[in-house]
């Protein structure tokens, strides 16, 4: 289990053997029980300041996203050490822009799906940042999940719906 919470909480993360991951908001710093005992980890912070996190996801080797994404508009990239590895995005609506991100989800291959609340899409990307596709008119997207069997689960915020796409961004209820 790794958490990193902020003022709002909202990033906490279960990995497992299959690297699937699911959240549980809780508060504190980064935490590692993998282990079997608590230890908190210290995060490197990357070049700017991490306003306030909108999600965390981890990659399957256990590498973690966050999505700073309340004020900066980006990806942050942390090994599971805690140590900055790299980031991507900026505030805008443009491929690999953000307008306060809200989800964050990695499937078993490594895609990263963002929520793009304000955009009203889902971005996804390579675990290194490169943009693979848009998803529009994806409205209000505040969380995302990538189940065992490749489903993306949105959650609308605005239409008060959970929402499933294949992964190939169709919808399918």
């Amino acid at each position: 289990l790794l958490c990193l919470a902020s003022t709002f909480a909202l990033g906490c993360a279960v990995l497992d053997e299959t690297g699937t991951t699911s959240r549980d908001p809780l508060t504190s710093d980064v935490v590692d029980l993998a282990s079997g005992s608590w230890r908190t980890l210290q995060v490197s912070d990357s070049p700017s300041t991490i306003s306030h996190d909108g999600r965390l996801a981890f990659l399957p080797n256990g590498d973690f996203l966050l999505a700073d994404g309340y004020w900066n508009g980006r990806v942050v990239k942390f090994n599971e050490a805690g140590e900055y590895l790299m980031e991507w995005g900026e505030v805008g609506s443009g491929p690999g822009e953000f307008d306060l991100m809200h989800g964050t989800a990695v499937d078993r291959e490594g895609r990263v799906y963002i929520g793009d609340r304000t955009n009203n899409r889902i971005q996804v990307f390579t675990a290194e940042g490169e943009f693979i596709e848009e998803w529009p008119d994806v409205h209000d997207p505040v969380n995302v999940f990538v189940d065992e069997r490749d489903a993306v689960w949105v959650v609308s915020a605005s239409h008060n719906r959970i929402l499933k796409y294949d992964r190939a961004g169709e919808f399918q209820y």
